[in-house]
């Protein structure tokens, strides 16, 4: 989902979620929050690649999405502000990326309750390989970790 909430690939087209800010895209318990000043964060930075200071930046509130991914270039072109989010490399271009990705639900049982209601499904510990999802479609074919039930 991170490839899809760049900028550079909404302006492109390779999202599914072009043309869909405002738009609720997921159910109304989830919400999702790049924040590149959590402390501790793996990926928590004073500033990104291009130095403007890193944010907290709320991509999706109760399921209504709610901002992309900007660095300074893709910002320009839909004339907004960076969110701080360009990463680079030494022989590279600024791009938009995630730093400390949080995804928020609102809880409404512990993982033993929810078990103890569940008489037929799946529990996904792990997902490898989500980085090849497609960027334009979301459809994924991955190995996961998993508990029947």
């Amino acid at each position: 989902m991170i490839p899809q909430l760049s900028a550079e690939n909404v302006q492109r087209k390779q999202s599914p979620y072009h043309g869909k800010k405002g738009e609720e895209i997921a159910s109304k318990i989830i919400t999702i929050i790049d924040d590149g000043t959590m402390p501790l964060g793996v990926n928590s930075r004073k500033m990104d690649g291009e130095g403007v200071p890193s944010q907290s930046t709320s991509l999706l509130e109760k399921g209504v999405l709610k901002n992309f991914l900007y660095d300074s270039y893709t910002a320009g072109k839909d004339s907004v502000e960076s969110t701080g989010n360009a990463i680079r490399g030494f022989d590279n271009l600024p791009t938009p990326g995630a730093t400390n990705f949080i995804i928020n639900g609102i809880s409404r049982a512990s993982k033993d309750e929810m078990f103890s209601e569940i008489s037929e499904g799946l529990f996904i510990n792990d997902v490898i390989g989500a980085h090849t999802a497609s960027r334009a479609s979301n459809p994924f074919s991955h190995l996961i970790l998993f508990h029947p039930r």
